[in-house]
């Protein structure tokens, strides 16, 4: 199995097929400690190994070639301004994770605060990109994605927290 450097930076160049659904399935706590920063404090490496086991149980009722339903926060002013041809790259698994500390965090005002749910084959998800974002920021719960060209909207509502 390949193994990737969690800690090395995501490099736009690189990108690792292998790094898969499947891959994120068979992590380990041990395989995570393995490809760890060796200079994490303990708790950046607990915050990075729960982040990364939390991704690796919502995945195993995934397969490829699944659909997986995700979320985006946007700022609008008109839900009507929405450009659904470049939606974004950048989602979340869970509305639940959002408050005020994750909108700060990610740079979202709460003023007219959308969510928009979508639904994405599982085979356009970054799992190498994922991976390393959610080392570097395991509290924003990020899944990447390969393309946007594939999503399909479900709906876009009013979000409040």
């Amino acid at each position: 199995m390949t193994f990737i450097k969690f800690f090395e930076k995501y490099s736009e160049k690189y990108y690792d097929k292998n790094i898969d659904i499947n891959y994120i399935k068979n992590l380990t706590i041990s395989k995570i400690y393995m490809e760890l920063d060796k200079n994490f404090d303990e708790y950046q490496r607990e915050t990075a190994i729960h982040s990364l086991i939390e991704l690796r149980d919502y995945m195993l009722k995934y397969n490829e070639g699944d659909k997986i339903k995700l979320f985006r926060l946007l700022n609008l002013s008109d839900v009507n301004n929405i450009d659904k041809l470049n939606l974004g790259e950048h989602y979340i698994l869970d509305l639940s994770v959002v408050d005020s500390v994750f909108l700060h965090d990610i740079g979202i005002k709460k003023d007219s605060l959308y969510s928009v749910e979508i639904l994405v084959n599982v085979s356009d998800i970054n799992f190498q990109k994922t991976i390393n974002q959610r080392v570097d920021y395991p509290f924003e719960h990020e899944i990447s994605l390969l393309t946007d060209d594939h999503i399909e909207i479900i709906e876009v509502n009013p979000f409040k927290i």
